[in-house]
């Protein structure tokens, strides 16, 4: 099963949620990927987090939310649309909504990108197209 990535990227965060904006626009915009890469990113969120909050103490943490995903956010729930957002846990403005992004995770039901001949009118081998001859010349007199 493959998911379609939307991004919604808002401009009111903290450092470190600009820092990790960067790289998931980098790594996710607008992407289709497989099963197992979605139900990684909360995982591929955290690891993020810790090491740019290693190389630099004065950043606030954040804490990876997501929902569609199972208790333990490491499956998604199958055929489920999800959601996953990140917020500082400390400071000023904890708990509250300075999400950097909010990453939509959209079920792809069919992938038209894989194969050609897969929809009408491309001339594939499931449906003839109105624009191929029938066999029967017609001569101009």
């Amino acid at each position: 099963m493959k998911y379609f990535v939307t991004l919604n990227i808002l401009k009111s965060t903290t450092k470190l949620g600009q820092l990790l904006t960067d790289i998931v626009v980098k790594r996710y915009d607008n992407a289709l990927i497989l099963d197992e890469e979605a139900s990684s990113i909360p995982q591929f969120l955290e690891e993020k987090i810790k090491e740019l909050c290693a190389a630099n103490p004065r950043l606030k943490p954040m804490v990876v939310h997501a929902t569609g995903f199972t208790a333990d956010k490491r499956m998604l729930h199958r055929w489920a649309s999800a959601q996953i957002f990140v917020c500082t846990k400390d400071g000023d403005k904890a708990w509250t909504d300075n999400r950097p992004f909010t990453i939509q995770l959209t079920p792809v039901s069919h992938d038209r990108t894989s194969s050609k001949g897969n929809r009408p009118g491309d001339c594939g081998a499931e449906e003839p197209s109105l624009y191929q001859s029938s066999g029967s010349d017609v001569s101009k007199k």
